[in-house]
């Protein structure tokens, strides 16, 4: 499609005009959920990459619609993370779980259950992100760090949901939030670096703090509650480590006094729309859905959401290409597609 060509050209001119600042460039998306333009979006990547030369691709979860039989499901997502690795010349791809990366299953409870994925049938299908030595993930958890040594910048991918599941009386429910397991790891492990001056960029699913708490934007709406299952805590861990001080989690200390750390930003997905805010110190972005639902999931959007989203269209395509700039202490957020361009000062 010649206006993908055209789009393409456009976003390359802005990225060459601070790409000899920039530490790392990467390719950022969210909530594909089986579109039918995924192809298009790859294609898409892939021209630019052959440009800019992108080092990774963070894709922050919801391949799936979590709707389809555990067979097929699984099939889909290995065939998704096909399509986004083979879109840039690295093929590093890393993925945070999103709550609808699962299948269905008639059988539990004698009613149809959505979104079922358990940790160890989630790393068996992920498991090609630990081919990267520099990765770093316990056991088959669904949340792990990944380190860029030489730039001294660190991706934390966290995941935003657990759940409850008995094999012999066939429940499964499905939770938001942190576990004490994922808290205790991300303030001992993630967030502690060797060695003073790194950078550390976080990514989740779903925003840590319940996105109304965050935005005021539809009190009417259903709340997730994340804040309260964990999301608190995880936030103040990195706030910790920004400001290297001590604090007590779970009745646990954690001291991050003497340790020099930059916290980037923050970045999610899951609400379909953008948004650009600072909380307790924190820059939180979220990245509108790549796939072009016509309408939106959501009655009353959460954020603010490019518009319109044609299909057919540029407009159909939504991703990001990042530029880090440590020396600017600037994250450059260049837009593909539906909506606008965003930087974060750090």
């Amino acid at each position: 499609m010649s206006g993908f060509r055209e789009e393409c050209k456009r976003v390359k001119n802005q990225i060459l005009k601070i790409e000899d600042r920039a530490d790392m460039a990467f390719v950022l998306v969210t909530d594909s959920h089986l579109s039918d333009n995924t192809e298009s979006t790859c294609e898409n990547i892939r021209c630019l990459d052959e440009e800019i030369g992108f080092d990774c691709l963070v894709h922050m979860g919801d391949l799936l619609n979590g709707n389809n039989p555990e067979r097929i499901s699984r099939k889909n997502l290995v065939e998704a993370i096909g399509l986004f690795r083979n879109s840039i010349h690295t093929k590093q791809m890393y993925i945070a779980k999103g709550n609808h990366d699962g299948y269905r299953d008639e059988s539990y409870q004698g009613q149809v259950v959505h979104d079922i994925t358990l940790d160890e049938k989630w790393y068996e299908d992920t498991c090609f992100m630990d081919e990267n030595p520099n990765l770093s993930r316990v056991e088959d958890k669904p949340y792990f760090y990944v380190d860029f040594p030489n730039k001294k910048i660190r991706f934390v991918i966290l995941c935003t949901n657990w759940y409850e599941h008995n094999v012999m009386e066939k429940t499964f429910i499905e939770h938001p939030g942190f576990t004490e397991e994922q808290l205790r790891w991300l303030g001992r492990e993630a967030l502690v670096t060797a060695e003073d001056g790194w950078n550390i960029m976080l990514f989740s699913h779903i925003a840590p703090l319940t996105e109304l708490d965050a935005l005021k934007v539809n009190p009417n709406a259903s709340r997730n509650q994340i804040t309260e299952k964990g999301g608190r805590e995880a936030v103040a861990l990195v706030r910790a480590c920004k400001e290297s001080s001590r604090i007590t989690v779970k009745d646990e200390i954690y001291d991050f006094t003497g340790r020099k750390t930059n916290i980037l930003c923050w970045c999610t997905g899951h609400i379909h729309g953008d948004f650009l805010v600072e909380r307790e110190t924190i820059s939180f972005i979220a990245l509108a859905s790549q796939t072009a639902y016509i309408p939106q999931l959501w009655h009353v959007p959460f954020g603010e959401f490019p518009a319109p989203r044609e299909n057919g269209s540029v407009s159909e395509d939504c991703w990001d290409s990042v530029l880090i700039c440590t020396q600017e202490r600037k994250v450059y957020f260049f837009r593909f597609g539906a909506g606008k361009n965003r930087v974060i000062c750090y």
